[in-house]
């Protein structure tokens, strides 16, 4: 990062050496949910200097070569020019996800363009808004508005008042100007990169991401709560999910189904016959890799991973089966099992456990500590009843290991894929999963 650039010549090369796909290089964005990574060939990062920047991050925040810029250990194989499966072609945007009538994204055409310092954004979970301060900043917290988690003012911005309007435009920037036209804030880098029309979305992690029509990630914020460094620092081994993330797979996601030629037999609730396997009724419910349950969906929402889809469906009574797009993090809610066909590299799907677990709504999890927090690793969150709910949820997802639970309001269900060390807090119970689960199904 910090040394001045040399320019290598290569003798003796081999004559069949594959070509790097240099053409076509793209600067590395963070890769928070391995589903969004910027793969295929790289560019080197470029940051804080006085021209020629590829890397936005602001004062103080540098880029890294590392899991959280979507780099995997060892060799990049995705570089090539016969190895590099990124499809740029422009392609329709998946359908928006809303929580009521509150758009959760703005494009650069039709009508869906703005919005004011009267208006917001909502995350389709709920959980999130977007706004405009008094002062111009955009600003991404909770619903209640009673945290923020982000906003632009860590930029920098000129001292001019007025009404001010957030814009997606045309030449690929987001826009905050007053009723004069003065710029208060501009996106870092991305007018005239990518291909027009763009869309800006506040995503259920929280986070505001700007794509372009290729489902390329051209610029997105971060958290001021340091959520970035509980998950993953620059030495942290791979993240689990990328051992089942195909790397240069869709972007945008597409709606559950594909090919339907491959048959299967039919599942049941809280059980599954597909493909010779099954698991017992009661049990965790089937998770299986590589395997789509097919049609039926009454909701496509996002999850993080597979662990998350599974959560969101275990919490809605409607909730049969579900869908998980890898390598697209869409979700597909299903109000009726049917068979499961080849889903691919890019589909892992289940069935929903139906009686609490092992058929014994007691049934021990483990502790539940009051007044504590288990901070950091988070896969996914929900809302549930009670800390009894929140950890039961847990349970029945594989990838859960442990939980924590805000009692005072916001019935928030944390699920973490590790088990971080307990803290005293205040408005939260929180525990490990002791309890043994049934095993996973994999196809």
């Amino acid at each position: 990062m910090y040394m001045t650039p040399f320019q290598c010549r290569v003798t003796n090369a081999k004559s069949d050496a594959k070509a790097v796909d240099t053409s076509r290089a793209r600067p590395p964005r963070k890769c928070f949910n391995a589903a969004t990574c910027t793969m295929g060939p790289r560019n080197p990062m470029y940051w804080m200097n006085k021209e020629g920047n590829n890397m936005h991050e602001p004062h103080l925040y540098a880029p890294s070569y590392s899991t959280l810029y979507g780099f995997p250990e060892g060799a990049q194989k995705d570089i090539f020019v016969d190895t590099n499966t990124v499809n740029y072609t422009p392609k329709p945007f998946p359908p928006a996800q809303r929580c009521g009538d509150r758009p959760s994204r703005l494009v650069s055409e039709k009508n869906q363009t703005s919005f004011s310092q009267n208006e917001f954004m909502v995350s389709p979970n709920c959980n999130y808004h977007a706004w405009l301060s008094g002062d111009g900043k955009i600003v991404v917290g909770t619903a209640d508005r009673q945290q923020q988690l982000w906003d632009t003012g860590i930029y920098g911005m000129p001292n001019i008042q007025g009404n001010f309007v957030a814009r997606v435009l045309s030449d690929g920037t987001i826009r905050v100007t007053n009723q004069n036209g003065e710029d208060k804030w501009v996106s870092p880098m991305t007018k005239g990169v990518g291909t027009g029309p763009f869309r800006l979305e506040l995503t259920n992690d929280g986070q505001l991401v700007f794509f372009d029509s290729t489902g390329t990630n051209l610029w997105e914020s971060f958290w001021f709560d340091n959520r970035e460094q509980s998950w993953v620092t620059p030495f942290n081994p791979d993240p689990a999910v990328w051992k089942t993330f195909k790397p240069n797979g869709g972007r945008n996601g597409t709606s559950s189904g594909g090919s339907s030629t491959t048959g299967g037999n039919s599942g049941n609730s809280g059980s599954s016959t597909t493909g010779g396997s099954s698991g017992n009724s009661g049990s965790t419910g089937s998770v299986m890799v590589g395997k789509d349950i097919y049609g039926n969906d009454y909701n496509q929402t996002r999850a993080v991973n597979y662990q998350g889809c599974q959560a969101i469906c275990q919490s809605q009574s409607q909730c049969k089966a579900w869908a998980f797009d890898t390598c697209g993090n869409s979700c597909w809610l299903k109000n009726l099992v049917t068979s499961a066909i080849d889903g691919g590299s890019c589909r892992t799907s289940g069935v929903k456990e139906n009686n609490g677990g092992d058929g014994n709504s007691d049934l021990s999890y483990g502790n539940i500590d009051v007044n504590t927090d288990r901070f950091g690793g988070d896969i996914g969150s929900v809302k549930a009843s009670n800390a009894k709910d929140c950890q039961a949820i847990c349970f029945r997802n594989p990838g859960c290991q442990s939980w924590a639970f805000e009692t005072c309001g916001d019935s928030t269900c944390y699920m973490k894929g590790s088990k971080p060390s307990a803290s005293s807090r205040g408005c939260f119970s929180s525990g490990e999963i002791t309890a043994v689960r049934a095993r996973l199904i994999r196809h």
